[in-house]
């Protein structure tokens, strides 16, 4: 029989190469996503000195993600002013102008964010490995590399598989470090806390699952040993020395952070190394804009922003990002067919059940049952002087193994005994009770991609399932066997759902082609399929046939990828032109569909009515009108007003119309990536609409 460790050597690079593989192939025709533009132009910008564009997602991901682009000479950083007097920024949409090739921009900032997710699946081994052996490692590797939102997510620009990644290193390393204090074990969560702070905001969560460990290290009692030479500090062997142990701990990893917070942003509070009086105005107003917009969302927050302001305890920038990261986290969300504002308990249960695959579920379930089950069994005194002893055997390095002697078998094995592999397990376990009960009161419900850190720490926990056949000799060759079809049944999934990651369903939610009835935004279209509209419209709309509309949902423009078809509404570019709806192909994100009652200021069915009435012969007209034209008898709204002001509304008005007609009374002809749905709308359609 093969040795694991051989099998391990070749299978773990292997695996790695295939995830990278899988996610760069997958985004290799798909478009920009919301975010992605974003977070390039900011990166860019940081790497210049710029931090005027505080974002809430930190500035380390940015940075790593737009590093190979600093040595493009070819790439053209296009200027704009907003004001004359204000500094000349980089242009927001950079990638798709100046002749850039934003597809090669794109590419590259998606490979590097890629290594970050390999990153994640080879924490995911060593952290499941050290604490179920190598077949445990093994498990929890290949169920990381092959879940859908790993792979969705994993090339992406953006924040989520770096907080997921530091989120699960600064638990794994917390948790060395209240064991057995070195060095190595300090500079290491100096690090991952740093990363952590510098790339999420929502990274003081990782308090209260710190505070979790060490609570069970206090109550486990015995010594805990610092090992920091040239300094000789003694065992700490009471609670009130191990607290005072801690509180050093904290305080030189608050200290470190709080440096590479200012490292980060060049030592300086103010955005720019040089100001003009119209940018310190412009940044003034923001604070002050952000100040007053937390104090209505706390209080206390605000209080305490407000002072660390004052006394430039934190670069300016970096608070912006903050306070506008809590001011955000209310906003409308669509689940199983209705629109909420705010948060609600059972989106993100949801979520998980609806975009998790099905050997992923039972490979979980049957994890927390594992758990469970041994931790009821096994009382807090048994084996208890064993745990102590393989813990000062094995605490010498990050990640190395005990050698224990198995009873049954009769033989060495490197794996760790059951009673240290479920006291490994423990700080992976808070993480999920601490961020699970966040997940279920947040107030921010738009998408299953914030729960990739909790997903992270469970992937670490399934490891424990090559321990069942030695706890229970009786399932000794049916769980191995059971394990390894899952895991097979998870690969040959993730095979046929490629390249549509971001789309993918389970047959719990009805597969990805019913995904839009449960979940919008991120979790299925976050405008990742421009590329595939303009295939399908080539290939089934040549020259333009038929008119065709495209009501979008992304960052950026549909003109950017040369999409055929006419954009009518976003959330992020209001259309401005006057023009009318004609019968032809209707291409609608799926988000667009399900979030239509958004944003329509001051509407009713009458004044709608009423303003279609009137306006839409004016549309019609083969002369434009001019949008100056005043407009009065409108019993709806008191006064006189122009075309072009009430134009944007109207345009509005009509297009949550139409969504609601299509939605509701027509089914789709076509299916692009599962997140664009191209509709056949004819005369009858739009009169019944409007």
């Amino acid at each position: 029989m093969p040795d694991l460790r051989h099998i391990t050597r070749l299978a773990v690079p292997l695996l790695l190469l295939l995830h990278v593989g899988m996610v760069n192939h997958a985004l290799r025709e798909k478009s920009a996503t919301w975010d992605e533009p974003l977070w390039i132009w900011q990166g860019m910008s940081y790497w210049h000195g710029d931090f005027r564009f505080s974002a809430e997602g930190g500035s380390l991901p940015q940075r790593l993600a737009t590093l190979p682009l600093l040595f493009d000479r070819d790439i053209s950083l296009k200027t704009w002013t907003e004001d004359p007097g204000a500094t000349p920024a980089l242009d927001r949409h950079f990638p798709f102008r100046a002749g850039n090739d934003h597809r090669g921009i794109l590419a590259r900032a998606r490979l590097m964010m890629s290594l970050v997710s390999a990153g994640l699946c080879l924490a995911v081994f060593l952290m499941s490995r050290r604490a179920f052996g190598a077949g445990g490692g093994l498990v929890s590797l290949t169920l990381c590399a092959f879940s859908p939102v790993v792979l969705a997510h994993g090339g992406l620009v953006t924040v989520d598989i770096w907080s997921a990644l530091f989120f699960l290193l600064t638990t794994h390393l917390f948790a060395l470090a209240v064991e057995r204090l070195t060095w190595r074990r300090l500079a290491g969560l100096c690090l991952a806390t740093a990363g952590l702070v510098l790339g999420k905001t929502s990274s003081p969560l990782i308090l209260p699952v710190w505070g979790a460990i060490l609570l069970a290290r206090l109550l486990r009692g015995g010594s805990w040993r610092a090992h920091l030479p040239p300094l000789r500090l003694a065992p700490a062997t009471t609670q009130g020395r191990m607290l005072a142990q801690a509180a050093g701990l904290l305080l030189a990893v608050g200290a470190f952070t709080w440096g590479a917070i200012w490292t980060a942003y060049h030592f300086r509070s103010a955005p720019l190394a040089e100001m003009t009086a119209t940018d310190q105005a412009i940044h003034a107003a923001e604070m002050t804009a952000a100040h007053v917009s937390l104090a209505e969302r706390s209080p206390a927050l605000a209080r305490l922003a407000g002072f660390t302001d004052r006394h430039r305890l934190l670069p300016a920038p970096f608070l912006h990002g903050f306070m506008r990261m809590v001011t955000l986290l209310r906003r409308w969300s669509f689940l199983d067919g209705e629109m909420h504002l705010g948060g609600r308990w059972d989106y993100f249960p949801r979520c998980f059940l609806y975009k998790t695959p099905i050997p992923a579920l039972l490979l979980l379930l049957a994890t927390a049952t594992c758990l469970a089950i041994n931790a009821v069994k096994r009382s807090p005194a048994a084996g208890e002087s064993r745990l102590k002893a393989e813990q000062e055997l094995g605490g010498t390095g990050c990640g190395l193994r005990i050698q224990t002697r198995s009873v049954l078998h009769g033989k060495t094995s490197s794996a760790p005994s059951a009673r240290l592999a479920l006291h490994r397990a423990f700080p992976h376990v808070a993480f999920i009770i601490v961020y699970g009960i966040f997940s279920l009161t947040t107030p921010m419900n738009i998408g299953e991609r914030h729960l990739l850190p909790l997903y992270a720490q469970a992937f670490v926990l399934t490891g424990v399932l090559v321990r069942m056949p030695r706890a229970w000799p009786r399932l000794r060759r049916i769980v191995p066997t059971v394990v390894a079809l899952l895991l097979g049944w998870l690969a040959i999934d993730a095979v046929r759902s490629h390249p549509h990651y971001l789309a993918y369903f389970s047959p719990v939610g009805g597969g990805p082609a019913n995904g839009y009835h449960h979940l919008v935004d991120s979790n299925l279209d976050w405008g990742q399929d421009y590329l595939g509209l303009k295939q399908w419209l080539d290939e089934n709309n040549p020259g333009g046939e038929q008119q065709a509309y495209f009501l979008y949902f992304g960052d950026a423009h549909p003109d950017d990828y040369r999409v055929p078809a006419q954009a009518v509404e976003s959330f992020q570019n209001r259309e401005a032109r006057l023009y009318p709806l004609r019968p032809g192909l209707y291409a609608v994100s799926a988000t667009m569909l399900q979030h239509r009652p958004l944003g329509l200021d001051g509407y009713t069915p009458e004044r709608f009515r009423e303003c279609h009435d009137r306006l839409a012969p004016l549309l019609a007209a083969e002369t434009p009108a001019d949008p100056a034209m005043p407009l009065t008898g409108i019993t709806t709204i008191p006064g006189e007003i122009t075309l072009g002001d009430l134009y944007p509304f109207y345009h509005r008005w009509r297009c949550a119309q139409l969504c609601n007609h299509l939605a509701t009374k027509k089914s789709p002809v076509a299916m692009v990536g599962y997140s664009i749905l191209v509709y056949e709308v004819d005369t009858e359609d739009l009169a019944e609409a409007f």
